[in-house]
Formats: structure tokens, C-alpha cells, sequence
């Protein structure tokens, strides 16, 4: 007898290698739509950390300007007070323009000073010598202090020319010195320039210099400003020269950045933050 051995053969039927393809599409599919989500998420999340440490950074760039308000200012000489009506808004450190929703500020232009080398008498000729005119620019706001000399006088005025280090003033922006007012050597001369913060008509949050003009800082924004007095109540009249001068000790300021969804709703993001005005209640002591 002839004993004849069979080999099966397995494999994979049309139908089971059907069904193994559309299980492994579903299974494919089910990853990518997690791993999808799981993307988009991270990424929500990350935009959203990021607005929320750019409205930070913009609320602490904005409260160092306020905490500098002044700097640079002769505000406690005797003959340049803030209160003196003759002097006018060039001897505040806040501009009266400011409200609730916009802020315009004096602050150092560059944190440097520079010194007279030679006296200076307010006349048809104002000119002067400095130490170091390098830090300076035509059209700059200058003050002069003549506090470490042991006078009481102050002064405004905008740079005309620029020689060397010899700085000649616009006579017409002097304030409020009549003819024959002495400034000695030694008189501090500090730049300073005039900052303003607002929302403009697109709603960018803008920072604006005489210096550097308009620089978009967020879009989407708004910005709040509440002036409080040294008793800490709120100021809620319009800023004037007399509640500026007397009163105005702190601001609060408000930051908020607008993050649209994908489902087509708004978040917001805001910090707040109030800066005491250093400067100015040190100057009423």
C-alpha cells in the first residue's frame, strides 16, 4: 500500500484580509482624529499661554513708564512747582490730555543726565555747554535743575541745534523764564521724553513717543487707566492741574487682550496692576 501525506496550506481568505484592512482604516482613523485633537489642543494652549504672558509683559512695560513719571523733572524746586498756573502743563509730569483710556507721561528719554560746563542766562542767546551732549537730539525735551547748586530753579524747553557738546534752545518753547534768569555750572540737564498709551482706531494698543512715534505693542486690546489720591480715594473728576499737582499719588492700570476661539467665541485675558507715583508725592514733602 502506497501511504500518500497531504500538506495543508493556511493563509488568508479575501473576505478575512477585507475585514483585517477596514478594522486597521477604523483603527488608523480613531489615532489620527486623537492625535488631531491632542495637536490642536497643545497648540490652543500654547496661544493661550503666550497671550497670557504678552498681556503680562505689556502691563509690566506700561507700569515701569508710570513708576518713572517725573524723573528727570526739577519737581521739587521752589520756582518750577507743579501747581504754578504760570508755568503751565510743562511742569507736570502727566499731561491733562490723559483719561480712562488713554495715559500721557514724562519720563527719561535714555536714563542718562549730563551737567552745564558753563552758566546759562535765559535771553536772545540760549545756548549752553554740557559735560556730554551725546545722549541729546534736536527736538528733544529737556529740563534743567539747578538743585545741586543749591538753587530753586527749573526749566522747560525743546533743543533747537546740537554742536559738539554746545545745545542751543528754542527760545520759544522756554517756560517760563523772562530774560536774564541764570542757570550756574553744575545745573543737572536731563532728556525727557513725552510717552502716551491708548487703543487707536483699528484696537492696537499703541505706545507713542515724541521720539519714536506710534509702536503697536497687541492687537484685539483694551486698556484702562484709574487715578486714586494719596488718602487712596479715586479720583473721578477730570485730571486738572490742581488735583495733578495736590493729589494724584497712584494709577491703576488695566491690560486686556482679545483671543478669538475656533468655535467662534472670545476670550479675554487681562492683568492689572497699581504703580505708585513716586516722584510726584516725593516732590510735595
Amino acid at each position: 500500500m502506497m501511504i500518500v501525506s497531504k500538506k495543508h496550506q493556511s493563509g488568508f481568505t479575501l473576505l478575512e484580509l477585507l475585514i483585517t484592512l477596514l478594522l486597521s482604516s477604523i483603527l488608523f482613523l480613531m489615532a489620527s482624529s486623537q492625535y488631531a485633537m491632542v495637536t490642536r489642543n497643545a497648540v490652543d494652549n500654547r496661544v493661550e499661554s503666550t497671550t497670557k504672558e504678552m498681556v503680562q509683559i505689556i502691563l509690566d512695560q506700561i507700569a515701569f513708564d508710570v513708576s518713572m513719571t517725573g524723573a528727570g523733572m526739577p519737581l521739587g524746586q521752589t520756582d518750577f512747582k507743579m501747581s504754578d498756573a504760570g508755568i503751565g502743563e510743562e511742569a507736570l509730569p502727566i499731561l491733562l490730555d490723559s483719561d480712562n483710556t488713554q495715559l500721557s507721561i514724562r519720563i527719561p528719554a535714555r536714563g542718562r543726565k549730563t551737567l552745564l560746563t558753563s552758566t546759562m542766562t535765559v535771553g536772545a542767546s540760549m545756548y549752553f555747554n554740557v559735560a556730554d551732549a551725546s545722549d541729546f537730539d534736536t527736538n528733544d525735551i529737556v529740563y534743567l535743575n539747578n538743585a545741586g547748586g543749591g538753587g530753586e530753579q527749573g526749566l522747560y524747553a525743546e533743543i533747537a541745534s546740537i554742536a559738539g557738546n554746545q545745545i542751543t534752545l528754542d527760545a520759544g518753547t522756554v517756560e517760563p523764564y523772562i530774560a536774564g534768569t541764570s542757570f550756574p555750572t553744575g545745573t543737572m540737564v536731563s532728556p525727557v521724553r513725552t510717552v502716551s498709551y491708548f487703543i487707536d482706531a483699528d484696537g492696537d494698543l499703541i505706545r507713542s513717543d515724541n521720539v519714536n512715534g506710534d509702536v503697536p505693542l497687541a492687537p484685539l486690546s483694551n486698556l484702562s487707566f484709574t487715578y486714586y489720591a494719596e488718602d487712596g480715594s479715586e479720583i473721578t473728576t477730570s485730571l486738572n492741574q490742581t488735583n495733578v499737582a495736590n493729589s494724584l499719588a497712584s494709577i491703576d492700570i488695566e491690560v486686556e487682550v482679545e483671543l478669538p476661539e475656533r468655535d467662534g467665541t472670545t476670550e479675554v485675558f487681562s492683568a492689572t496692576k497699581r504703580v505708585p507715583l513716586l516722584n510726584m508725592i516725593n516732590a510735595r514733602r
